[in-house]
């Protein structure tokens, strides 16, 4: 795919978060613990990253801890 700037990526990379919540948040009725583990992760690599990093990181954790599955 060919994107003529970097704002024709932002819409994409935000669908694609939302999209690994959804995915994670599936899988977790399979594998409780998956979300859990990948959130956990998230966290403990944003506390070894740049601040700009570690914002990205702690920012896409929380989205995917947001999400929940119906019950």
């Amino acid at each position: 795919m060919e994107y003529k700037n970097n704002a024709d990526l932002l819409p994409r990379l935000e669908s694609m978060e939302v999209a690994l919540a959804y995915t994670l948040t599936a899988i977790s009725e399979i594998n409780p613990h998956m979300k859990d583990n990948v959130v956990k992760a998230l966290r403990d690599d944003a506390n070894l990253n740049t601040t700009e990093n570690e914002k990205a990181l702690s920012n896409l954790a929380s989205l995917i801890e947001s999400f929940k599955l119906n019950d």
